[in-house]
């Protein structure tokens, strides 16, 4: 994979707008560029947790449409498939979800794809559920490991026919997920 850039700490304030994530629940969507692997520093401000979620929790974040029912489904998976706690959660449209999209290069209310954001790398779409199916238990890591080697061409193809249907064929909801209260401790807010 190739880098697209370095992390770099976002430039502009980020407001919610009318209609955006509630304290529970709200809305999002973003789109991917052409790469798929984008490198980072980890430069952070101590202050803001928001923009520090790797300060003291190494542990990688999925970003997530928080109104999707297919991504709700999806973090459940996850939840309930990752016994030992590899990862932890963000909404796209949380101030979190936000600014780690900015330090993927990616715009802060970009929705069109899954993220997954590591302490140095951030990987979207196909590459990002394998990378995400490895942390997993068992059989997912085995079936990552047989499906990363496809190029990322034919994988995505299958991601973004899902991913530009998903409201329609799975529905929305009308508030953004924030968080899980059977998992808070996985949620980064």
């Amino acid at each position: 994979m190739q880098a697209i850039n370095s992390f770099s700490r976002p430039t502009e304030s980020l407001q919610l707008r009318p209609g955006s994530c509630h304290s529970r629940f709200a809305s999002k969507r973003p789109r991917t560029t052409a790469r798929k692997t984008l490198s980072c520093t980890n430069r952070t401000a101590a202050s803001s947790s928001a923009s520090t979620p790797f300060l003291t929790d190494k542990r990688p974040i999925i970003l997530f449409d928080g109104v999707c029912n297919l991504c709700h489904g999806g973090v459940d998976f996850a939840l309930k498939n990752d016994s030992k706690a590899n990862l932890r959660f963000a909404a796209l449209q949380s101030d979190t979800g936000k600014r780690l999209l900015q330090r993927c290069g990616r715009r802060p209310d970009d929705i069109s794809s899954i993220v997954l954001v590591e302490p140095n790398a951030c990987y979207i779409k196909s590459e990002a559920i394998l990378r995400i199916a490895k942390k997993l238990s068992a059989p997912y890591p085995a079936l990552a490991k047989v499906l990363l080697p496809l190029p990322d061409f034919f994988r995505d193809l299958v991601y973004d026919r899902i991913a530009n249907s998903r409201y329609d064929i799975f529905g929305k909801k009308d508030m953004c997920q924030l968080t899980n209260e059977d998992y808070a401790d996985r949620f980064v807010v």
